[in-house]
């Protein structure tokens, strides 16, 4: 727990959120890894859509740059 707390103070709340939910993939990733778990489909989808939101929010600004050219030509 301290060093969440170390984190928390070094790098701001919004990022430190985010923790949370790579904690949920790392989890999955180590357990398939490590423990040969299996993955069932619904893992993986929603995965896949955890670490989608994490990049859209992380190059949000880029994206919406790319996509207001993109459409206004």
């Amino acid at each position: 727990m301290p060093l969440y707390y170390y984190v928390l103070r070094h790098v701001g709340a919004t990022r430190v959120a985010l923790i949370t939910l790579i904690t949920l993939v790392l989890a999955l990733m180590l357990g398939y890894l490590l423990n040969d778990k299996a993955l069932q489909t619904e893992a993986n989808l929603g995965t896949a859509a955890i670490l989608s939101g994490l990049l859209l929010f992380e190059y949000s600004q880029v994206a919406g740059k790319w996509v207001r050219d993109t459409l206004m030509g």
